[in-house]
């Protein structure tokens, strides 16, 4: 099979989240996250870091997620593995004809 991956190596099963918001009451809204659907996919991690985030030190990680061409992804997304969360910084074709889709990530909170 041509393209950047082949289906046998996307072995990890991640959800893909979308963000939600609710008025919370007072004026203002409460931001979430709802699953949009379960997909295959292949997670390369990269080398970790910290960064100042507000009053705090974050951890953070790159990762490379490769999976099946999938129409709507979009970069106001995350994927979920189990605890893990990956917040999709850029999405990408690769391969052509529609095949494959490449999404340059961020796991957070180490």
């Amino acid at each position: 099979m041509s393209g950047p991956d082949s289906i046998g190596r996307l072995d990890r099963r991640l959800v893909l989240e979308a963000a939600t918001r609710s008025p919370d009451g007072a004026g203002g809204v409460t931001l979430g996250w709802a699953p949009v659907a379960i997909l295959w996919a292949r997670v390369a991690i990269g080398a970790g870091g910290e960064a100042f985030d507000a009053d705090r030190t974050r951890g953070s990680r790159p990762a490379v997620i490769t999976l099946r061409h999938r129409n709507g992804l979009a970069s106001d997304m995350r994927f979920r593995d189990g605890e893990r969360t990956y917040e999709i910084l850029s999405v990408a074709e690769a391969g052509g004809r529609r095949q494959w889709m490449v999404c340059q990530c961020e796991e957070r909170d180490l």
